[in-house]
């Protein structure tokens, strides 16, 4: 057996240094990147769930407010705007999601508030329920609609089935489907009849034709 030199030993050791110091690197490297695919897991259940509860509760306003007509006022409630969309939780992680998920989510509540806004304008000019409230109505419908696609997209990594907004017989997005088409028709059916109305006045008086005018006495 041949005797070490020192410099044999410290090449020995200091091989095994960098090698220790590499098999640690990967493992800290593998760690972050399990911790950050977790991390986006979480953040985009929790972003998806938010969406999908404000969807739920945009369909649950459109129904209370036709209730609230349909019966006169006896049963659901008037709604003059939508619903305010509640802030995302600060459990997100917005860095896991990446810029182009978080942007496309941060905009839509800036959407939101544009919607609410005009709504509001509108009902201080008319303040008229009966005018305002199908708009209201739709845009809901609209805005629901809208929610459930961003929560589609987030849910779209999961392996698991995410979670089934139906018990069969009712399905969230069908129902806003057929309430944001029926208010959007009636509101344009609406915007026509109104135009024919105002077409109609204005034939009635429109002044009759002129005849030449008689020439001018010598």
């Amino acid at each position: 057996m041949s005797n070490w030199t020192e410099v044999q030993i410290v090449t020995l050791v200091a091989g095994s240094s960098v090698f220790a110091a590499v098999v640690t690197q990967g493992v800290s490297v593998i760690r972050d990147g399990l911790k950050r695919g977790e991390d986006r897991t979480f953040a985009r259940l929790y972003a998806s769930t938010a969406l999908e509860a404000y969807a739920n509760a945009l369909s649950m306003a459109v129904s209370d407010s036709s209730n609230y007509d349909v019966s006169e006022g006896e049963v659901g409630e008037a709604i003059i705007n939508i619903p305010e969309f509640p802030p995302f939780s600060t459990d997100i992680d917005w860095r896991a999601l990446g810029a182009a998920t978080t942007k496309q989510l941060l905009a839509f509540p800036v959407e939101v508030d544009r919607l609410r806004a005009e709504l509001s304008f509108e009902w201080d000019v008319i303040g008229d329920p009966d005018v305002t409230a199908p708009k209201v109505r739709e845009y809901a419908a609209w805005v629901g609609l809208r929610a459930l696609h961003l929560a589609a997209g987030l849910n779209a990594e999961f392996t698991a089935d995410p979670y089934e907004l139906s018990d069969g017989s009712w399905n969230l997005e069908d129902n806003l489907k057929r309430e944001f088409e029926s208010h959007r028709d009636a509101r344009l059916a609406q915007e026509r009849a109104n135009q024919d109305f105002v077409l109609s006045i204005a034939n009635e008086h429109e002044p009759a034709e002129v005849s030449d005018m008689p020439e001018a006495q010598a």
